[in-house]
């Protein structure tokens, strides 16, 4: 990990390893760096029974994110996922740290490039502090010359009340991006949770973070932001992010193999190895990060992070902003 943060500006970084662990077979790499997203154990955010269990709580979302990535048994997860307990509605709701960090930075562009994110809320009726708020979204692409997205935004938490905490971990929306649309998942046979999920995407992210900036400024509400389901990277974790996706590229192989050619390979050679040479040296050309390298790297950040911690090394808490989401450098 802290190879891979000590990359320079100007530098880029091979990954010699088999980051998705093997009993995710598939017929290509990308395919299992699919099963890994679709049917990895994703770390499990303490879970809630009943509205009495969710009033005895006094955590916030982030509290409870903080208990649960600090006890990270390994780096081996494809998000973490809360699971609604109130409503009929009781599919696990699955979030990404690699979405999170993506719709982050679509939140952080939109406003500094003037593409504006529309937030209109149906907030009126009295059942909306109990039921959670209903909020039209209109987000941009990212893919020049397409249509922005429009969306609903359900389950809202926007007053402070028993339900609050039910409703940040019911929150759905009605989005359907291509990545939602193949989102095609059937569980193990013996999996005691149905095979349905609801996985949140970037622009569903950035809708959020936008709601919860509109309810601050029009109407001096924090408690969007308190609830707030979404773990919403510091700069840190940004900084780490933007390196594994624009200069990390991956070879996989196991760790010997590895050891092998990192031993092999003469400092003179470091950071000048032409991407030819790279190909002939390992026998393949590297590939760039899929979806499962990023997420298992993102948590394998965290793992690290509390090992330093309890060295009582002074580092600062993974996925908790510490400055203003746009004064971010990107």
């Amino acid at each position: 990990m802290q190879k891979i943060k000590d990359i320079e500006k100007d530098q880029a970084g091979i990954i010699l390893c088999d980051l998705i662990p093997k009993q995710f077979d598939g017929k290509d790499e990308f395919d299992r760096s699919r099963k890994f997203m679709k049917h990895g154990p994703e770390l499990k955010i303490r879970r809630l029974h009943s509205l009495a269990d969710a009033e005895k709580e006094e955590r916030l979302p982030v509290e409870l994110r903080r208990e649960a990535f600090g006890s990270l048994a390994n780096r081996a997860y494809p998000g973490y996922s809360t699971k609604p307990f109130l409503r009929p509605d009781k599919r696990t709701r699955r979030f990404s740290l690699g979405e999170n960090c993506a719709g982050t930075q679509l939140y952080c562009y939109a406003s500094h490039f003037n593409e504006e994110i529309v937030i209109k809320p149906y907030d009126d009726a009295k059942r909306s502090g109990r039921e959670g708020a209903k909020i039209a979204a209109k987000i941009p692409s990212r893919t020049l010359g397409k249509d922005p997205y429009e969306f609903m935004v359900y389950s809202v938490p926007i007053e402070d009340g028993p339900e609050k905490l039910a409703l940040a971990w019911h929150v759905w929306t009605t989005h359907s991006c291509r990545k939602k649309q193949w989102n095609i998942r059937y569980n193990f046979e013996d999996a005691k949770e149905d095979s349905e999920q609801i996985s949140l995407c970037s622009h569903e992210v950035a809708a959020y973070l936008a709601i919860m900036e509109y309810y601050k400024d029009e109407q001096s509400n924090a408690l969007p932001a308190d609830m707030n389901p979404f773990a919403v990277p510091s700069q840190q974790d940004v900084d780490f992010y933007k390196k594994l996706c624009n200069q990390c590229l991956i070879i996989r192989m196991d760790q010997k193999a590895a050891k092998d050619i990192e031993t092999a390979l003469s400092p003179t050679l470091e950071g000048r190895l032409s991407m030819q040479k790279v190909e002939k040296l390992f026998g393949r050309k590297p590939r760039k990060l899929y979806g499962a390298d990023t997420e298992i790297l993102l948590f394998g950040s965290i793992y690290v992070n509390n090992k330093r911690k309890a060295r009582g090394f002074p580092d600062e808490d993974p996925f908790v902003p510490k400055i203003p989401l746009l004064d971010y450098l990107w």
